[in-house]
């Protein structure tokens, strides 16, 4: 990572367990937030797959070396827009690729998405009241995913100029090839105005986010984007598009917590990664 880079996102090793954190968002009082890594002492760190009971082990590790507590709430991830709240996933999880977070109303839960290339997007108020954690592929850019997020966040109180964004790991425009109709339908009518030629382009997933945010007046220093690309580090996340169908998955996770302690004996640091 550049000096930049390094002023706006850490890599931590807690307890053995590697994940991502953005700095701007841990500045904002009473939640907080990871991207975990494939990284842990001992193992790969998959935690993905169908729910047993190494998947809630690793879990349970990664929630305790974050800092994070509550009860835990996934989705069935469709590569949509449908957001959902977590007392929606009480005895099962339901289709969606996005939760709306309240503190009032979800301070016992975490709430997380899975990952393996898309974009796992977290939009904070900068007072910590709400939030909304997604899971964005370039179906669900091209949706609308993140509009529907930001429009939803305002009418319940939280206007855009007030919002945080940070847009983690993720594949990026240096590896994700696409069709050019794939390209025209993440960067919009409101894109640029060129349009690729004929063949394979390259996508830039998180600046798409971007663009879509400010356009819909997040301000553009509100906007964190982490500085990888999980194709290229695939030593340090998991690649769909790098390991294909055996890939694992990665969780970005958001709730309520504090600072979290690190054991007596365990390492606690931050990693200086290139």
């Amino acid at each position: 990572m550049n000096g930049e880079a390094s002023a706006l996102w850490s890599l931590v090793s807690r307890e053995g367990v590697w994940f991502v954190r953005c700095r701007p968002l841990e500045q904002i009082p009473g939640v907080r937030h990871l991207f975990s890594t494939r990284r842990a002492e001992g193992e790969d760190f998959d935690l993905g797959g169908r729910a047993g009971t190494l998947r809630a082990a690793r879990v349970a590790r990664l929630l305790r070396a974050g800092g994070l507590r509550g009860e835990l709430r996934m989705l069935a991830q469709v590569h949509g827009t449908t957001l959902r709240v977590p007392e929606e996933a009480v005895e099962a999880q339901p289709p969606g690729d996005g939760w709306l977070w309240d503190a009032r109303r979800h301070a016992g839960y975490v709430v997380a998405v899975a990952t393996a290339d898309c974009v796992p997007v977290l939009v904070v108020d900068a007072r910590g009241q709400r939030a909304a954690l997604l899971h964005a592929g370039w179906r669900g850019i091209a949706g609308g995913i993140l509009e529907r997020a930001l429009e939803a966040l305002e009418r319940q109180g939280s206007p855009p100029a007030q919002l945080r964004l940070a847009l983690g790991p993720a594949i990026g425009g240096c590896c994700y090839e696409v069709d050019p109709e794939r390209w025209c339908a993440v960067r919009g009518a409101e894109g640029p105005r060129e349009e690729p030629s004929a063949g394979a382009v390259r996508l830039d997933l998180r600046e798409a986010l971007r663009q879509r945010a400010v356009r819909r007046g997040v301000a553009r220093e509100a906007i964190f984007s982490a500085p990888w690309c999980t194709r290229c580090r695939a030593d340090l996340f998991f690649s769909y598009r790098s390991q294909g169908t055996s890939a694992g998955r990665m969780l970005a996770c958001f709730g309520a917590g504090s600072a979290a302690v690190p054991a007596r004996g365990t390492r606690d640091s931050e990693l200086a990664v290139p």
